[in-house]
């Protein structure tokens, strides 16, 4: 984006020079709960739409005003002109938002944003590609949220810079949000963060990676940040946002909460469903982390997401997103890779007997 969100990337520099507080990495290996035969769990559709959730799945040319359409047909010329064609229109308006209908800037924007998706050849980003970074469990994708949008948890103190490159963590973080926004219900382009500071310090940010990638990030994702919510955060960083967000536009601001402790779970719980919030959080879920391996990664079980009761079915389709359903609907719908991966872990399971 051109000017807004980006005071975020300065909130976070800030933070990671004035904090150096050490703390214990969250636990992430709880054990999976008996079977049960509870349903599939209920999906969006037409008749159970909330308000806010039918105003979600609203295509955003739809919502243009007149004024706004024009400026969205004069933007579609200038595309052409620059043998620009073959972008979606949702694409386009997101641009025209993001740059407040000013045509040149959305210009220079979507021109950007193809060069870095040419550039950093994103569609082709694989997870074998991303390994060291997924298996640090730093963000997991934990489904959606009651209004369709894909729910990601970055735990900011397993962020490790040292062990990584500028262009390896960046090939994740295009990685991990294009898959949360495959997870988000059809129609709803947007995804909300739980990013938690608990026992994160100085060594958790590298300075230059962080000023490179967050331009980036937001441009090329531009309107998909729905909302980020900040817990466990330190005073050094609520007090900077707290100084900065006076002068932001009220948009802005209502993006980012910065939750207390005791607001944690009635805030999420308010956006998410208790069987879907990690139990942490004030949730039902439990969450058992299990890093890439070979086995693993011929199954493509890498992250096994448990809700009370229920054991894991493993989208294939996106790597990263877990349903939580009944065991015989797993058996009834199994897969020659279901079957695999089953077999894998019941021979794994006997070794540990």
């Amino acid at each position: 984006m051109c000017i807004r969100d980006r005071y975020m990337g300065i909130i976070f520099s800030h933070y990671s020079m004035e904090v150096a507080e050490e703390g214990k990495h969250l636990d992430a290996s709880v054990p999976a709960e008996e079977k049960s035969s509870e349903p599939f769990p209920q999906l969006l559709t037409e008749d159970s739409l909330s308000e806010q959730q039918a105003e979600l799945l609203i295509s955003p040319v739809e919502k243009l005003t007149p004024e706004q359409h024009q400026k969205f047909l004069a933007f579609k010329d200038m595309l052409k002109e620059q043998s620009i064609t073959d972008l979606k229109d949702d694409f386009i308006v997101r641009y025209l938002i993001t740059s407040k209908y000013d045509l040149k800037e959305a210009l220079r924007l979507v021109i950007r944003v193809m060069k870095i998706k040419e550039e950093n050849d994103v569609e082709n980003i694989k997870l074998d590609h991303v390994k060291s970074e997924y298996n640090s469990g730093m963000a997991l994708i934990l489904g959606k949220d009651k209004h369709g949008r894909a729910i990601i948890l970055w735990r900011i103190n397993l962020m490790n810079p040292k062990e990584t490159t500028e262009e390896r963590i960046q090939k994740f973080i295009f990685y991990t949000l294009d898959k949360a926004l495959s997870t988000a219900t059809p129609g709803v382009d947007k995804y909300i963060i739980i990013a938690d500071f608990e026992g994160s310090g100085m060594r958790n940010f590298n300075m230059k990676q962080v000023n490179k990638l967050v331009p980036i990030v937001q441009d090329y994702y531009a309107e998909c940040l729905d909302k980020l919510y900040c817990i466990n955060t330190p005073f050094v960083l609520r007090a900077v946002w707290n100084t900065l967000k006076i002068f932001l536009d009220k948009e802005t601001v209502d993006r980012y909460s910065f939750l207390s402790s005791g607001k944690v779970s009635e805030t999420l719980l308010e956006e998410i469903d208790e069987d879907v919030l990690l139990k942490e959080y004030g949730g039902r879920a439990e969450l058992n982390f299990a890093p890439l391996s070979c086995e693993s990664l011929a199954c493509f079980s890498l992250i096994i997401f448990i809700t009370k009761d229920m054991i894991p079915f493993i989208s294939h389709s996106h790597p990263t997103t877990i349903w939580a359903v009944s065991y015989t609907h797993l058996r009834a719908h199994e897969t020659v890779l279901d079957l695999v991966c089953r077999l894998l872990l019941e021979k794994k399971k006997k070794k540990k007997k």
